[in-house]
């Protein structure tokens, strides 16, 4: 019942989706389903962006064959799995990239890929078509050309992604532009903006970075700062966004697990280990070993996280910046080596927060009786 009613929404905007998704994620959460899974079909990557995540000695790395990426998606399918995303690395440089398109088209998935969007052509923009991709997303770091190469440190990728969102929009498949900001590129938010919007896409912009894969500090040392940061609030983001960021944690009960990671939604790396998401690195098994329906219904790690379902952080439960933390359990576990213990990098991100939610009531004379100092 829920694999048809979502997919009679298939063509939602990115705006509508979330909703509908979160809906059916509940009810997987409930009963244990993986409705979503990500797909890291390889860490290869023809840019070399200033603030990726992934590290050169990567124990994952190791590339799992075609066949096995295709029997993956038939167990997902009996799993009853709905919404598959591909993403890298860039995705589109895995040999067998197409051929894993054509089966999550076989078996009825909705698709989404996450591209740079310089490696697509004609041709590859008519098999997106074929194989029923409906949600692209791309990453455009600058409104032009100095900007957005300063980041990806790649001449000629910003005129080929250009070229890739334009034809994207002739095609008529929906896109979301996204774009972390950087300290290159923050002072560009506003003009990077409308560009997204004359593009034809969503934009979808963000100052929040995250560690290496291993915890390193090399992505985050690109990040904005608590001034760069009221700049944004200043410039872009708006008083009622931050209103809604503050009071969606301001009476929530912190608890070591609270996603849907392990519970209906997992990641696959490229050489086929299965994590609970991207961000929680914790092999629950490999699917060149054992089945997944196995590993799913069967992993130590999966019984682990359910105990962490009514448990708080010690460190956590009575911060002073709650209301302003987006606490991730895997993140903690990237940088700490557990997910019990507080997150550094969530820590710095809420004290940020906490400073451009300060600025912005202090310049705009906005009353907030609940106006939380800085300790």
């Amino acid at each position: 019942m829920i694999y048809h009613h979502l997919l009679e929404h298939k063509k939602l905007s990115s705006i509508q989706q979330p909703d509908l998704i979160k809906k059916f994620m509940a009810s997987g959460h409930r009963n244990h389903r993986p409705l979503l899974a990500t797909f890291e079909l390889t860490y290869r990557c023809n840019l070399q962006c200033i603030h990726c995540y992934i590290t050169d000695d990567d124990p994952y790395r190791e590339e799992m064959s075609v066949e096995s990426w295709i029997q993956a998606i038939r167990e997902l399918k009996e799993l009853g799995a709905i919404y598959i995303t591909l993403t890298g690395g860039e995705p589109t440089l895995y040999p067998g990239f197409w051929r894993i398109l054509e089966e999550l088209y076989r078996n009825n998935f909705i698709i989404r890929v996450f591209t740079n969007g310089t490696t697509l052509n004609t041709d590859g923009i008519d098999k997106l078509i074929r194989y029923g991709v409906r949600f692209v997303d791309i990453s455009l770091h600058g409104p032009e050309l100095e900007t957005h190469e300063a980041i990806t440190r790649t001449p000629g990728s910003f005129q080929k992604t250009i070229n890739t969102i334009n034809m994207l929009k002739s095609a008529g498949i929906h896109y979301n532009l996204k774009a972390n900001m950087l300290k290159p590129n923050y002072k560009t938010v506003n003009m990077l903006h409308r560009c997204m919007l004359a593009l034809g896409g969503m934009p979808m912009l963000t100052p929040i970075l995250t560690p290496d894969n291993h915890g390193g500090s090399g992505p985050v040392e690109h990040e904005v700062g608590e001034t760069e940061l009221c700049y944004l609030f200043d410039k872009y983001y708006s008083t009622d966004f931050l209103d809604e960021e503050s009071n969606t944690y301001r009476d929530r009960i912190q608890i070591v697990m609270r996603c849907a990671a392990g519970f209906s939604s997992l990641s696959i790396a490229p050489n086929g280990e299965v994590l609970p998401c991207l961000q929680a690195r914790i092999s629950m098994g490999n699917l060149r070993r054992q089945a997944l329906r196995r590993i799913w219904f069967h992993s130590p790690v999966y019984l682990y996280l359910k105990t962490l379902l009514s448990l708080r952080p010690p460190d956590c439960t009575d911060c002073a910046l709650k209301r302003f933390c987006a606490r991730c359990p895997g993140l903690a576990y990237i940088e700490q080596g557990s997910l019990w213990k507080a997150s550094p990098t969530a820590c710095k991100n809420a004290r940020k927060m906490q400073a451009a939610f300060n600025h912005v009531v202090s310049q705009k004379g906005i009353k907030d009786e609940e106006k939380i100092h800085s300790s």
